[in-house]
């Protein structure tokens, strides 16, 4: 087609029109409209934009103010922002007005627009029109042009920030008299900070009186518009009264003045000048003739019309009169350098005055001086120059003061920054080289005292170069004028012509040329010399005394810098030593404020003691109390109240530390005070004291067991002097003697002895005085005349005590004795028994090593008791049975009980024994100390028992073949007897031609049946053909399915399915022993499962029969007394044993029972 509806491509004015007539049509809200008179002139007549879109964003109304932007004055309805803007614009407004249909409510938000290319902001409202149904039918909105805000609003920041940097004090009052802003020299000149002023009322930071009755009135009339300027005074708490001059302009903010700028500035100097200019101008022509300055007129060709005696002095003349003849032309007569004449004219013609313009004076002797001069040109009514008048000052001095000033304050400088002698010593040299010149340098430490000096900088000019001597010079002994220069101070030599050197000099350098001029000066530290400096100057005079003096202030500073650098490193050292020391101390040592608010310094032991990281303390002193036990931190609180106030008082306290343990510190502090006495710092040491609490804790639960042991011990505690007397005794040594206490002490040991004994205390005592210390028997006498042996042990006290006593204590030995004579006489029968044993007897130590043996072990071994002896267990015992031998002496270790073995022996002669070994421990106090046992040669019964076995495994063997036999018999003979008998009585029935017999017939065939039934069972029970034929494992399954049929337990095969075939004999033993477990659980268990496990791995057979049943107390059953109910078990290991197996049943009462069956079988 080549016509189309679309009205894309039509004009966006065409678009407009047809728009506005569709709108017309269409749009008729309730109320008014856009179009009704009263509102489109409210809505043109608004300070911003407003408009109406619908829900497609085309305009449906805009204000006369949005019409007139350029990009809406060729019509905007029926255009969406797309049609009229920058894209990028336009898709922000219609994202906002999607968010106004999307929610439903109204939004305000920033917007950006462009005018003539610049980006504006507009503050927009949008929010959303319905109908009178609640229908949202369009959205309309309003926008406020904000850019002259938000530049004005930075324009404020940058004023702030500039008047950050003037001298005179600003801030911003709003109208509720609240500072806004307020410049740093406001903040300074008041002495506050920041935040005590801004934000803050005018009559906080003044005084209400001030505020209400001067500021307030100023304030409100430039708050009225006005401009305002006055003058106060106002009294400073740290300035002062000063005088201030004020000035208030006002500042239009967008609804009028809403805020005032506060200019101070301190005038109170300016004001004091003033006053004296006119004191001064009152005294001017006095000052004029007495003036210190020289004051002149000048004509600018270089004469001088006018001059006060200052001036003539300067230039070197004696009356002003004599200095205006003899200068003629100032250019040439006076300036060192005429240029500077020229400069000085073309400044003053410029510029119409000059300010302390300087340059070299020519004086009448021809010295040179330095001059500063301040003038000014005097003109006509027609500007034509008629002279030139000022006032010049000599500031030859000052200059030097300055060059000297600046050099010693770039010293200090300089100096603060060195950190070794020679680097300090060096900065010294050069500045003198600075201030003075000098072709020779010497700057040296000494020690008056010992009459030695060390060198430390040498320097010298050696042909044109300077070069350093120092390496050059010795230690040694003060030279001549080095103790001049010790004793009587600074010295300056300016030496004559012909310049020589000094006969007792001594010479560094370049020894051919003599210095002319010498300043040599000490180097102090609090009136002590440390050092020595001295300059030297190729030229003559080239120094002079007020030279010397600056030297000597400069090596005041050397030996400040010296000293400080020497205190410095001493310091380090002292510092260093300090920090190894509490670094490594064991207690904590810490260092806190005067106020123990912060901590300055505290050493790794604190971790240690407390548990905690010293991080954990955050600088403040009292988080520390976190590790304080809760019951202490009231104590400890007042004990840090008393620290900040001096006290030195030990104090102890408990800790609790993370891992919940509980320590005792013992806090020790001292205060760190300054020259004045004023506490500075308070220092302490934390030490942990647990152990020695522990240990004090320990002391008193020890003393009081001690009393109470003494009290109560049956041991026979007593003290007696050096003389004999008894001066305390326990209740044992009471009731020992059968006398009272009172009875006792007072009384002489010597009187308490038996008889025939007494004659021995005094060895006793000698004893005791010389060594001591005495042990031994005593036999004493007790009041019923009982004759008693007591074994003692005493010793001498001497420390803690006036006079020496002696500690007894004693035992009474007597029934001891008597037991130890019998016990003499039962070993004597035990020794008897020993050797004349059959059996071997021994008794080893813990370490198998033998202690004792009896004869029949000699007997039996074949070796000698010598060889036996001391040797270890291992020697003798076979090595396949040295296990069973560990385990029996671990066994009793474990548990006092006596173990019973099978072992062999080696004998001497190689030969090996079979023996049976039963042995114990032997304890003492408690304590195992040894194995004793016997050993039983067993040799003729594990014959018998093989012999035994033998006959077992041949009875079963007979047994099984009887079996057979008799199955063979049963099926073969039996079976077919039964098999004919039932085909007889069959035919009988079939022939019968009378119903009488029937019966019989039918009950004898049924008996003939069963009995063939029974027939058959008996044969397969004893040996079923399986077994024979198919092999083990057919035949369990057999078995085991009969089984769970007859007895109702459910059984299971497990393991292998086909283990093959294996030996004849094999296959028997597991098949009856299967056969009796499962008959044992069938009778006795009351099991409801049984599983049979078959395995064959690596050369062995495994079989396991399992029940769920009650079990049984195995020992009991085989050993015990219902032994004979134990023939099926006892079978079931003779079987097991015949094929060179093992049976294990496991079993206990309510938890079940368990055979296991392991045969070695043929791969």
């Amino acid at each position: 087609m080549k016509e189309s509806n679309d009205n894309s491509r039509s004009s966006p004015k065409q678009r407009s029109r047809r728009m506005k007539k569709t709108i017309a049509s269409r749009v008729k809200p309730n109320g008014a409209s856009p179009s009704d008179p009263p509102l489109t002139s409210f809505l043109n007549h608004l300070p911003g934009f407003a408009w109406m879109k619908d829900l497609k964003g085309r305009y449906i109304y805009a204000n006369s103010a949005l019409q007139a932007l350029k990009e809406y004055r060729d019509g905007c309805i029926g255009l969406t922002d797309a049609d009229l803007l920058r894209q990028d614009i336009a898709d922000i407004y219609r994202a906002n007005d999607q968010k106004v249909i999307a929610e439903r409510k109204p939004l305000e938000t920033l917007e950006p627009y462009l005018v003539n290319g610049e980006k504006h902001f507009l503050l927009t409202s949008k929010f959303p029109i319905f109908d009178k149904n609640g229908a949202l039918i369009m959205i309309g909105g309003s926008s406020i042009d904000i850019s002259a805000q938000a530049r004005t609003e930075e324009r404020l920041r940058e004023y702030e920030r500039a008047v950050e940097g003037v001298e005179e004090m600003i801030a911003v009052v709003d109208r509720d008299y609240r500072y806004l802003v307020a410049n740093e020299a406001f903040l300074t000149h008041r002495g506050m900070p920041r935040e005590q002023v801004v934000g803050r009322f005018v009559w906080d930071v003044l005084t209400e009186e001030t505020f209400t009755q001067l500021v307030k009135p100023k304030l409100d009339q430039a708050f009225a518009g006005d401009v305002v300027r006055y003058e106060m005074q106002h009294r400073y708490p740290a300035l002062g009264l000063r005088e201030l001059s004020l000035s208030y302009f006002p500042i239009e903010g967008p609804h009028g003045i809403d805020r005032v700028t506060c200019v101070l500035q301190d005038i109170t100097e300016r004001k004091a000048a003033s006053n004296a200019l006119n004191e001064a101008e009152r005294h001017y022509r006095e000052i004029f003739e007495n003036a210190g300055e020289g004051i002149f007129q000048s004509t600018p060709a270089g004469r001088y019309i006018a001059a006060n005696p200052a001036l003539a002095r300067m230039h070197g003349f004696d009356s002003p009169e004599e200095l205006m003849r003899g200068r003629t032309d100032i250019s040439r007569d006076a300036y060192v350098d005429p240029a500077r004449r020229e400069e000085f004219k073309r400044r003053l013609e410029t510029n119409g005055f000059v300010r302390e313009f300087e340059f070299q004076l020519s004086r009448k002797d021809g010295s040179k001086i330095s001059v500063s001069i301040n003038a000014r040109v005097v003109r006509d009514e027609n500007g034509v120059v008629q002279y030139y008048e000022g006032t010049a000052q000599d500031i030859t001095e000052r200059k030097t003061a300055e060059v000297r000033s600046a050099a010693f304050a770039s010293l200090a400088r300089k100096l603060s920054g060195t950190s070794t002698q020679l680097e300090a010593a060096q900065i010294i040299v050069d500045t003198a080289r600075e201030l003075f010149g000098w072709d020779a340098c010497n700057l040296d430490l000494c020690d008056p005292a010992l009459d030695r000096v060390e060198p430390m900088l040498n320097l010298d000019t050696i042909d044109g170069k300077l070069v350093s001597v120092t390496p050059l010079i010795k230690n040694g002994a003060l030279t001549n004028r080095m103790r001049r220069v010790i004793e009587h101070g600074p010295e300056l030599i300016l030496r004559k012509e012909p310049i020589e050197f000094d006969r007792s000099a001594v010479l560094f350098g370049d020894v051919r040329r003599p210095s002319a001029s010498i300043m040599a000066v000490p180097v102090l530290h609090a009136s002590k010399v440390i050092g020595l400096l001295s300059i030297q100057s190729y030229t003559p005079s080239a120094y002079d005394q007020a030279s010397l003096g600056h030297l000597e202030a400069l090596s005041d500073h050397c030996g400040e810098a010296l000293n400080r650098i020497r205190a410095e490193q001493s310091l380090r050292e002292s510092e260093e030593r300090f920090r190894q020391m509490a670094e490594n101390f064991e207690d904590v040592i810490w260092i806190a404020d005067r106020n123990l608010e912060q901590i300055l310094y505290i050493n790794p032991a604190y971790e240690r003691i407390f548990g905690r990281s010293s991080e954990s303390l955050s600088g403040a002193s009292d988080s520390f109390l976190e590790a304080v036990h809760p019951d202490d931190r009231t104590s400890v609180g007042q004990m840090l109240e008393r620290q900040k106030q001096g006290d030195r008082e030990p104090f102890e306290y408990r800790i609790a530390r993370p891992d919940g343990s509980i320590r005792w510190i013992l806090r020790r502090s001292f205060p760190i005070r300054d020259a004045n006495g004023h506490i500075q710092r308070i220092a302490g040491i934390a030490q942990d004291v647990t152990e020695r609490k522990r240990a004090e804790s320990q002391l008193r639960e020890s003393e009081e067991k001690y009393r109470d042991l003494v009290e109560n011990s049956t041991e026979l505690i007593c003290t007696h002097d050096l003389n004999g007397f008894v001066l305390s005794a326990n209740p044992a040594v009471c009731a020992a003697l059968g006398c009272e206490l009172n009875e006792v002490v007072g009384r002489n040991v010597r009187d308490i002895l038996a008889p025939t004994v007494r004659h021995e205390f005094d060895e006793y005592l000698a004893r005791m005085r010389n060594g001591g210390a005495a042990a031994g028997i005593m036999f004493v006498q007790n009041k019923s005349g009982e004759r008693r042996i007591w074994e003692y042990h005493n010793s001498l006290r001497t420390e803690g005590v006036t006079t020496p006593i002696v500690r007894g204590m004693a035992r009474d030995i007597t029934e001891e004795r008597r037991v130890q004579k019998a016990l003499h006489e039962s070993e004597e029968r035990y020794r008897e028994l020993f050797e004349n044993s059959r059996d071997a007897i021994y008794v080893h130590d813990l370490k198998g090593r033998y202690v004792s043996v009896n004869r029949a072990a000699e007997t039996l071994s074949g070796f000698t008791r010598d060889e036996i002896m001391g040797k270890h267990y291992s020697n003798f015992i076979t090595p396949k049975h040295l296990k069973n031998a560990r385990e029996s002496f671990c066994i009793k270790l474990d548990a006092p009980i006596e173990t019973t073995y099978e072992a062999e022996i080696i004998c001497k002669n190689g030969t090996c024994k079979a023996v049976e070994v039963s042995s114990r421990m032997i304890y003492k106090d408690g304590v195992a100390v040894a194995v004793q046992g016997t050993a039983r040669d067993i040799t003729e019964r594990k014959r018998a028992q093989q012999a035994l076995q033998t006959y077992a495994r041949r009875l079963l063997e007979a047994q099984e073949a009887e079996r057979q036999n008799i199955a063979r018999e049963l099926h073969d003979e039996i079976g077919q007897i039964l098999t004919a008998v039932s085909l007889n009585l069959h035919s009988i029935q079939k022939n019968s031609q009378t119903d009488t017999c029937l019966p019989n017939i039918d009950e004898s065939i049924q008996v003939v049946e069963d009995a063939l039934s029974r027939v058959r069972e008996l044969s397969l029970e004893l040996r079923p053909s399986l077994l024979d034929d198919l092999g083990l494992a057919a035949a369990l399954r057999w078995y085991v399915g009969r089984y769970t049929a007859r007895s109702g337990i459910a059984t299971e095969i497990l393991g292998d399915a086909d283990i093959g075939r294996i030996s004849h004999e094999v296959e028997t033993a597991c098949f009856r022993i299967t056969q009796e477990a499962l008959t044992n659980a069938a009778r006795h268990s009351h099991a409801t499962r049984a599983t049979v496990l078959i395995e064959r791995t690596n050369g062995n057979l495994k079989l396991k029969v399992t029940d769920n049943g009650i079990g049984f107390n195995f020992d009991q059953l085989l050993y015990g007394m219902a032994s004979a109910l134990s023939l099926g078990l006892r079978g079931m290991q003779e079987r097991a044993l015949a094929v060179k197996g093992s049976v294990q049943i496991t079993s206990k009462p309510g938890q079940g029972t368990q055979v296991t069956l392991n045969v070695p079988v043929k791969q």
